[in-house]
């Protein structure tokens, strides 16, 4: 690997790096992963039992690919903004099916390539979904609903509707489909009916009486596929689900969760014992329940899923906690690995100024010194690092933004007020009280401020009140106020005066107006959008550019629209995505006349003179923007951060906070961290018969905090 030869070069130039690299991927190669688990709950476990992998999702909107052969991370996917609570492999392709939840009773369930991380199919689904899973061959998919036509069956290949079963006959909680997918069989809990269908037909076979509001059934037996274990609410019961009888019971309240592991004929079972979460081993043959001696080590008592996983040499369970991380649990002794560690670190957001990256942390400031920023140079190029942490005395939530060399921050818990970074000390600043930073504008009614946008005049302050605010850059007096219900983006122009981004009152109101400074007469602009969320200018040529949501609330397209002409008279759609992209942002990049948007959420999209270009895409998915040196920025929806070669749209690295800690990954495994604990995150993959390690992959600039 040719990159790998420049380790020992102190001056390392980034770009021919990742050329190296490329050139080297026509064959598999070693890599690095960065195994951290889910921001939020890990909701749901899955494997599949040809496979050394295991998958994870998350309230982050993540599925997470574990490697149970290197006990770390294989793949990591942002598939949506919103959280997953159910995923399903596929028994036999790259392809998993997740429930994304929007809101509280609706969501959507879509097809992922756990490989390239594509998305096959997205289904709209208009409450929550109770379980989902493939068929035996994976030829369908089968989820349930909490109402009474409750069963639905989808063509697994592109999420069609398949007309199976269509009429209503009750709330189901629990399917197991034939191996021969002709038949399959529902629980339905309110009645305690096991119910036998012909598939494609909808013919009811037999109904089987047997318990009511049994919970957590799960197949242990799967040679004849007649036995199930489940909760009947007071103890763990094994019943037939060929005569409805229960064949055994234990005493255990309450169970949150049944795991059956083939390999080994053991379910575990997810109680609270003594005050603590644990898990409990039985074994269930020739009409006996007894407890095996199993028992996982160190299990976690915010564990929220498990499930078996792996192959039959690396077969175990995976165990999914409420903060985040996800642990491995061995078949034979229940050691426990976590090869996910929870991690609540966030980058908050992020600014270019004098050079310097600066990142939120929300608590913290990290100033990140390289000529990788120095807006100087004309190439991609890193020859050292040097970064500062920064306390900031009890602030909360600080968001940052550049104004010419300095840094401005507003926080969550300091409503209404506006200060400048201090000036950086050689003295541990962590004692420091908020009252020492420099204050540039307190609102009188302390309104908390959504977004301030500097210019050349002075400093734009919106407050979530929807009052804006123009404050001159030398006196810092207010010069102009105006109030917009509903705003969400504003922009001050010595030449537009005002334009404000906002929701639409009424169906003759506009979600964009422009804002006379001297004579406050508003102007309209043209568009239909209900809300507009972002504005971008090129002052240049005094032309702007919105993002917004178009046609109903139920089913919004987002499009990104260009005003041009007096008044804004004249729109040109530049792009358009069929689906809520609310959190998009678009940035004027002055250097190469173009606006890049993450309206796609996946990559960024540069538009230029009419043409959309995309930049490489990504595992995350992208939020707002920043451009500073040669580089482009993005503050992605899970709290890390993604940077582009500005002019290629190349990735160059991801990064990425853990407590303490930073680790910059490039898309080839190169990697850089803080310090030498941060290597304990990483995972590395080897590709067999190669001499590499991880060592090999690390970057070796001079690194000084």
């Amino acid at each position: 690997m040719r990159g790998i030869e420049l380790k020992q070069t102190l001056t390392l130039l980034i770009l021919v790096f990742i050329v190296a690299c490329t050139g080297a991927q026509t064959s598999p190669q070693s890599r690095v992963t960065l195994s951290i688990g889910h921001a939020g709950a890990a909701q749901a476990v899955t494997g599949r039992r040809d496979l050394d992998l295991g998958f994870s999702a998350g309230a982050d909107g993540k599925l997470l690919v574990w490697s149970l052969e290197h006990a770390g991370l294989h793949a990591s996917w942002q598939v949506d903004g919103g959280p997953l609570t159910h995923v399903a492999v596929h028994p036999e392709r790259p392809e998993a099916v997740v429930f994304v939840r929007d809101g509280i009773a609706a969501g959507r369930i879509i097809g992922v390539n756990w490989e390239t991380g594509e998305h096959s199919f997205v289904v709209p689904v208009g409450n929550r979904v109770t379980t989902l899973e493939y068929s035996p061959q994976g030829s369908f998919i089968v989820f349930t609903l909490p109402g009474f036509d409750s069963l639905r069956v989808l063509d697994s290949a592109d999420g069609t509707r398949l007309p199976y079963i269509e009429d209503a006959f009750g709330t189901v909680s629990f399917v197991q489909i034939a191996r021969s997918e002709r038949n399959l069989m529902t629980y339905v809990p309110s009645r305690g009916e096991f119910i036998y269908w012909e598939l494609q037909t909808g013919r009811e076979l037999q109904t089987v009486a047997t318990r009511t509001r049994l919970t957590h059934l799960t197949l242990v037996d799967p040679q004849t596929q007649r036995y199930l274990a489940g909760f009947d609410g007071t103890q763990l019961v094994i019943v037939d689900n060929l005569s409805g009888d229960v064949r055994a019971t234990y005493p255990v309240s309450p169970v949150h969760g049944i795991s059956y592991d083939a390999e080994s004929d053991r379910f575990l079972v997810v109680s609270d014992q003594n005050g603590r979460r644990n898990a409990l081993a039985f074994t269930y043959s020739a009409g006996r329940l007894r407890r095996d001696f199993y028992r996982p080590q160190s299990f976690s008592p915010t564990t929220t899923s498990l499930a078996a996983v792996g192959s039959p040499d690396t077969r175990g369970f995976l165990a999914g906690a409420s903060d985040g991380e996800v642990a491995f649990y061995e078949r034979r002794n229940g050691r426990r690995t976590l090869i996910g560690p929870a991690n609540d670190s966030r980058v908050v957001d992020l600014t270019f100024s004098s050079g310097t990256l600066y990142v939120s942390l929300g608590d913290r400031l990290i100033s990140l010194e390289s000529d990788l920023f120095d807006d100087r140079r004309t190439s991609i190029e890193a020859s050292y690092f040097t970064f500062r942490t920064q306390e900031l005395g009890g602030l909360e939530g600080v968001r940052i933004v550049a104004d010419a060399d300095a840094v401005l921050l507003w926080a969550a818990n300091r409503p209404g007020v506006l200060f400048s970074l201090a000036p950086e000390s050689d003295e541990p600043s962590s004692d420091e009280p908020s009252s020492e930073l420099p204050v540039v504008y307190e609102d009188p009614q302390g309104a908390p401020i959504a977004r301030v946008r500097p210019n050349e005049e002075g400093v734009l302050i919106l407050y979530r009140d929807g009052r804006i605010v123009q404050i001159d850059r030398e006196t810092r007096d207010v010069v102009f106020r105006y109030t917009s219900i509903g705003a969400q983006d504003a922009i001050w122009d010595r030449q537009l005066g005002l334009v404000v981004a906002k929701s639409r009152a009424t169906a003759f109101d506009t979600s964009v107006v422009q804002v006379d400074q001297r004579t406050r007469e508003t102007v309209a602009a043209d568009t239909d959008a209900f809300l507009t969320v972002r504005l971008a200018l090129d002052a240049g040529n005094q032309r702007l550019y919105a993002v917004g949501l178009h046609g109903s609330q139920s089913a919004p397209t987002t499009r990104i629209l260009q005003f041009d002409g007096r008044g804004f008279g004249r729109t040109t759609r530049l792009y358009q995505v069929d689906a809520e992209r609310a959190r998009a942002d678009i940035v004027w990049d002055e250097r190469s006349g173009s606006l890049l948007s993450t309206i796609e959420h996946r990559r960024v999209v540069r538009h230029s003179q009419g043409r959309a270009e995309f930049f490489a895409p990504a595992q995350r998915m992208h939020g707002e923007l920043a451009i500073g040196a040669n580089l482009t920025v993005a503050l992605n929806l899970d709290g890390t951060v993604t940077a582009w070669d500005r002019e290629s749209g190349e990735i160059l690295a991801d990064y990425v906070v853990i407590g303490d800690e930073w680790v910059l990954l490039s898309p080839y495994g190169v990697y850089l961290t803080s310090s030498p604990a941060a290597e304990e995150y990483l995972t590395f993959i080897p590709v067999e018969r190669t001499r590499l390690s991880l060592s090999d992959f690390r970057m070796r600039l001079p690194l000084s905090p």
